[in-house]
């Protein structure tokens, strides 16, 4: 334990400087309006709810990127040989990674929530309980996506080729809901193969929460014709549900990412 907090602190010592957070918090804050207007652009809802569609994919897209350099830019650094050699275990240092690398996120997550609590719950018919809940979803996707970002690092040392991957299972959890079409046309169950994509895809307890059904909307992005869930019947599954695969999807990536790291370890040993 001892171990980690040390890795931790030195992570979060390295970030809490105030140029770095103030660009952070300018970068997050641009892409999450950018986000934003092609999520209004694409009609999936009103204004205020299409801001926490955004927020979700924003934090789909930074949580991974923040960590997917984790192991190589020690690489890079010279810091190989204690990072490999060191008596702290691997599940520690991954752990403390995850948690220093996210803080940027972390700030900008509490930012964010402040300012839907202030604005968006006065002002719109969206409860603060909903605004609660959504926030505790993202921060489960935030430490979920790094875990990915981790996982990814220690399997290639390139930022590049972690970052690929990462977005390609990310990718593949987002747009689950149109994926499944050729899966049902083969002769699926349609309602199982629905009720997976669903139970997988990260929007779903955003959506579930604010009780905004986008797979009906028939303009914009039209995911009426492009995903067959509108087409069954169905119903979102519990929110904490989902957040419960997510967490143990969080503890899965751990496991295997320092199971990778241990192989690593032995190899440079020796």
């Amino acid at each position: 334990m001892s171990g980690l907090l040390l890795i931790l602190t030195q992570e979060i010592k390295s970030k809490l400087k105030l140029k770095k957070i103030i660009v952070a918090l300018a970068l997050q804050g641009f892409f999450l309006f950018l986000i934003f207007v092609l999520m209004l652009a694409a009609k999936l809802g009103n204004p205020a709810k299409v801001f926490f569609l955004a927020e979700t994919g924003l934090i789909l897209l930074s949580a991974p990127l923040m960590t997917c350099n984790a192991i190589g830019a020690e690489v890079r650094k010279g810091n190989a040989e204690q990072l490999f050699t060191s008596p702290i275990r691997s599940s520690e240092i991954l752990l403390a990674k995850l948690a220093g690398l996210e803080i940027y996120n972390l700030f900008f997550l509490i930012i964010s929530f402040t300012i839907s609590i202030v604005f968006i719950s006065f002002k719109n018919n969206i409860s603060v309980l909903a605004i609660v809940k959504v926030h505790l979803i993202l921060l489960v996707y935030l430490y979920a996506c790094g875990a990915i970002g981790i996982l990814c690092s220690t399997i290639c040392k390139n930022f590049l080729y972690a970052a690929e991957m990462a977005y390609m299972v990310l990718g593949v959890l987002i747009s689950d809901i149109v994926l499944i079409r050729p899966f049902i046309r083969w002769g699926f169950k349609a309602s199982s193969t629905i009720s997976l994509a669903l139970n997988a895809n990260p929007f779903t307890p955003v959506c579930a929460i604010l009780e905004l059904d986008i797979f009906r909307t028939q303009s914009g992005i039209n995911l009426y014709n492009l995903s067959p869930v509108a087409s069954y019947g169905y119903t979102f599954p519990a929110w904490y549900l989902i957040g419960l695969w997510y967490v143990l999807g969080l503890v899965g990536c751990l496991v295997m990412g320092s199971f990778v790291m241990k192989r690593r370890r032995q190899i440079y040993n020796g």
